[in-house]
Parts: C-alpha cells; sequence; structure tokens
C-alpha cells in the first residue's frame, strides 16, 4: 500500500504539470507515447507482439492519430482516419490468413479491436481539450469520473461490500463499492459544476452534469473491467511494471479510456454548460 501510495503522488507530480500544457505539442507528444505504449502492452498481453507485419502498423497508427486530431481540420481528419482504421482491420487480417496458423482467429479479432479501443480512447481524450474555452474542464471531469470512482468504489467496498460483483474477473469488486463509487461520483461532478460557477464564472447545467456523473462512472467501471476480463483470459495479473503497485500503462489508464469515448460522445449530443 505505501508503494502504491507514494507512486501514486509520484504520478501526481508528473503528469498534473501537462494539464496547463494542453495547448502545446507537449500534450500531444504525451498522448502519443502513452497511445503507443497501451497498445504495445496489449499486444504483448495478447501474444502478437512478435508479429512485426501487425505490431509496427498498430503502433505507428496509435501514435499518429492524436497527432492527426489535433493538426489536421477535424473534418479532414475523420475523412483519413475512419478508411484508414478499416485498413489496418483489413491488414491485422490478411496478416492471420498468411500467418498459417501461427495466429489464431481470437488473437486477430482482440488485436484489431484493441488497436482502435485504445488508440481512440487516447485520441478522444486529446480532442476533448480541444473543445473551445472548456476543453481543460472537460479534460478534469474525466479524469474526475475515472479516479473517483476507483477511489470511493475501493474505500465503500472496504467498509460495506458484502456481495461480489463479478468475482471470476475481479474478485475485490462488490456491489456496494460500485453502487457507492457511482453516487460519490455523481456528487462530486456536482461539487465540480459548482466550484467552476463561483471560480470560472461558468454557467453548468446541474442535471447535465449529474447525468454525466452517472455515465462516466458507470462506465469508468465497465472500462476496467473489460480489461481486467482480458487480463485474466490471458493469464496475467497486471499488463506491464512502469508503475510500481499499479502496473502497467493500461493498468492506470483502463478507466480514462472508456470515459474518454464517452465523454466524447456525450458532450457532442449535450451542452454541460449554458450559453
Amino acid at each position: 500500500m505505501k508503494t502504491r501510495i507514494l507512486v501514486s503522488l509520484a504520478m501526481c507530480v508528473v503528469f498534473v504539470p501537462f494539464l496547463f500544457l494542453t495547448r502545446t505539442v507537449a500534450f500531444v507528444i504525451l498522448v502519443s507515447v502513452l497511445s503507443a505504449l497501451a497498445l504495445f502492452e496489449m499486444l504483448r498481453c495478447l501474444g502478437v507482439h512478435g508479429f512485426p507485419a501487425v505490431s509496427i502498423p498498430s503502433e505507428l497508427f496509435a501514435a499518429a492519430l492524436p497527432f492527426g486530431a489535433r493538426y489536421l481540420d477535424r473534418a479532414l481528419f475523420f475523412e483519413i482516419a475512419v478508411p484508414a482504421s478499416a485498413l489496418l482491420v483489413f491488414w491485422v487480417f490478411c496478416v492471420f490468413t498468411f500467418s498459417r496458423d501461427r495466429m489464431s482467429l481470437e488473437q486477430t479479432g482482440a488485436a484489431a479491436a484493441m488497436t482502435l479501443y485504445i488508440a481512440a480512447g487516447f485520441t478522444f481524450l486529446l480532442m476533448l481539450t480541444d473543445v473551445e474555452t472548456i476543453g481543460l474542464y472537460l479534460l478534469i471531469m474525466v479524469l474526475i469520473a475515472s479516479w473517483m470512482t476507483d477511489t470511493f468504489a475501493y474505500f465503500t467496498g472496504m467498509l460495506f461490500g458484502r456481495h461480489k460483483l463479478i468475482p471470476e474477473i475481479s474478485p475485490k469488486k462488490t456491489v456496494e463499492g460500485a453502487v457507492g463509487g457511482t453516487l460519490f461520483t455523481v456528487a462530486a461532478f456536482l461539487v465540480y459544476a459548482f466550484v467552476l460557477q463561483r471560480f470560472a464564472g461558468l454557467s453548468p447545467s446541474y442535471p447535465v452534469f449529474a447525468v454525466g456523473g452517472l455515465f462516466g462512472s458507470l462506465t469508468s467501471q465497465a472500462g476496467d473491467l473489460v480489461m481486467s476480463a482480458v487480463k485474466r483470459k490471458r493469464g496475467i495479473k497486471d499488463y506491464g511494471k512502469i508503475f510500481p503497485g499499479h502496473g502497467g500503462i493500461l493498468d492506470r489508464f483502463d478507466s480514462v479510456l472508456a470515459v474518454s469515448v464517452t465523454a466524447f460522445f456525450f458532450e457532442s449530443l449535450f451542452d454541460f454548460f449554458r450559453v
């Protein structure tokens, strides 16, 4: 526990300053590196990192997507990104076809799907920061949904947990913890809305913030469980060891990826702030 806390503090010292650099190329590089490293962990977990014909184009795709999202016109970016994604999936299955059964169909499908999911998750996180005037606030919102859910689900489960959620995937998670994490996250969203109204001069929509907190927390927990399910299926405990006591990039950003995708979609449909 001590190591976990110390590493958490060190991570904050390293990553928090980047919150003030979201409009710079440094932030794009950070997101690109995280995307590529997270995908490497996943491909290694799936056992396909030893196939350069799959790993190299997939890694390049994951690293390049954030740069395209920042520096290309939005319409042009999607015009390129969508067919590029389809071509990458087609290429991965071509490699499977000619691999002479050295890659299984399960590995192939998982590698293609997870490449798109991981690359899109980090890219949408970047694209949220590019939303005019409120980008930084949206990024912080994603982090609140992910980290508050994880923190309060842990403590609520530890204090009141009686019923296991999905023990075959995550033995320590409980129904009570999931409910507690969700309720505290909704409350945190409402407090965050009040802080923005009081100190940032914004006009938040409290109902939208409440619903956003609900879906953000549920998505955060689902993203965590999805990545845990993959780990359990492959028989590993952590995706990596880059963060002692925490695991790898994916072990720390599994929830963030899911929430960033949901938040980007949610923001496109609803306005968190009234004009």
